[in-house]
């Protein structure tokens, strides 16, 4: 039975209480123990104990609970403990029966996932690689009732490079799955003719995402719908979205749509809209400044924005405790005012910042009588650059601060400042 709880924090640390308590009952584990500030659990097999240099695995298997936590907690306590039950046995066949690379090449596909899932799983050395912006490319060794993220030492146990390992992976997406498309669109009720405008995917297999990976396959799928240019959505793991028409009205439509499915999921991926073009290269659908569902097709843009930046402040935080002098984390704002969306971020004085990349920065002062000043990132670069330095292997990007501006240089961005 899960304690009762009053934060967050207590939510976390119940429930991994829970797990360690539950794998006591599940048959081929020998132990559990919580992994130090992850919501996560390291697993040791029966058959592991006591095996030595010799055992695979000897030192545990780290299961990241990031996903079951959010599955679960609105659920009753009986589904939660068969849920659970259903997940550690699934681990623990996943540990004891990984297959070879002959066996292994047949099961592996590729995934999208958002940046921010990596950070749940902790230090484990996933082969990933950057995909659309704030997403990426993985590839999962699917074993029937659980799957594995392939990592680089099972890779090098393979013998398989990181090249032939997404190539194989995609090609198994393509050709091993389903891909039956339905319309999304409802009938009118009237039963005149009626041309969808949105498609799903609906294969139900739980890669429907992982299409959104492969040019080819999306090709095929414009091909099939007879369109040109194809509007694509994967808000959720489970859910692909098509859309064979740009006009206003379907956008809107999709857009909604897409944000309603991310919003209320907790396997969520994006809820942004990308274009399939008639040349074959896929990215964010951006609308021209004038465009009147510019702001609107930009929300889901900046939604995402929003939870990636919250997930690398947190994994920044916590890797920079204790850090002299004390680094400031600045948070990613994402705001829609008066038919507006826009990002910024907040410059302070007297400390160094990591910045995230943002519309709008706002810097602030130590003499707490003077108020902030709001200017477009663009100008900022003009007369302000030489003071910010591109963090390196950071994605989302984010800017180090190498000083404040100075009182010149303020006076300067203070022409360019705007009101909010």
């Amino acid at each position: 039975m899960l304690a009762p709880v009053t934060t967050e924090d207590e939510a976390r640390r119940a429930f991994v209480d829970y797990i360690v308590g539950l794998a006591g009952s599940i048959e081929g584990l020998a132990g559990c123990a919580p992994l130090e500030g992850e919501l996560g659990v390291t697993l040791l097999l029966a058959r592991d104990v006591g095996a030595g240099e010799g055992g695979a695995d000897a030192e545990g298997t780290r299961a990241y609970l990031g996903n079951l936590f959010e599955e679960t907690r609105a659920l009753d306590p009986a589904d939660i403990e068969a849920r659970c039950t259903h997940f550690l046995r699934g681990m623990v066949s996943a540990a004891a029966d990984l297959p070879d690379w002959e066996v292994a090449r047949e099961r592996i596909f590729v995934a999208i996932r958002s940046l921010g899932y990596f950070h749940t799983l902790g230090g484990a050395d996933v082969i990933a690689r950057k995909s659309l912006p704030m997403l990426a490319e993985c590839v999962v060794l699917d074993l029937g009732e659980a799957l594995t993220y392939v990592t680089t030492s099972l890779a090098e146990k393979w013998g398989a490079s990181v090249e032939d390992l997404f190539t194989i992976a995609r090609s198994n997406v393509e050709t091993r799955l389903a891909h039956e498309l339905e319309p999304e669109d409802e009938q009118p009720a009237d039963g005149e003719e009626h041309t969808p405008k949105i498609y799903r995917l609906a294969s139900g297999d739980s890669y429907e995402s992982s299409r959104l990976a492969s040019l080819s396959w999306l090709a095929q799928a414009r091909t099939a719908l007879q369109s040109d240019g194809m509007i694509c959505a994967i808000p959720e793991r489970d859910t692909l979205l098509l859309a064979v028409d740009v006009s206003p009205p379907t956008l809107v439509r999709m857009a909604d749509l897409v944000e309603k499915i991310y919003v209320e999921s907790s396997r969520g991926i994006s809820p942004a809209l990308y274009v399939f073009t008639p040349d074959g290269d896929l990215g964010p659908l951006e609308l021209v400044d004038d465009h009147p569902l510019r702001p609107r097709i930009r929300r889901g843009h900046l939604m995402l924005a929003d939870v990636e930046y919250g997930s690398q402040k947190i994994a920044i935080d916590a890797a920079t405790v204790g850090r002299e002098p004390a680094l400031f984390v600045a948070s990613f704002f994402a705001v829609e005012r008066d038919g507006a969306v826009f990002s910024y971020a907040t410059w302070a004085e007297g400390v160094e910042v990591v910045l995230p990349h943002v519309d709008l920065m706002a810097f602030t002062f130590l003499d707490e009588q003077r108020g902030p000043l709001l200017v477009p990132l663009e100008v900022v670069d003009e007369i302000a650059g030489d003071l910010l330095e591109p963090v390196p292997d950071l994605e989302p990007v984010r800017y180090r601060t190498l000083g404040f501006p100075s009182e010149e240089q303020l006076e300067q961005l203070a022409q360019h400042a705007v009101e909010l």
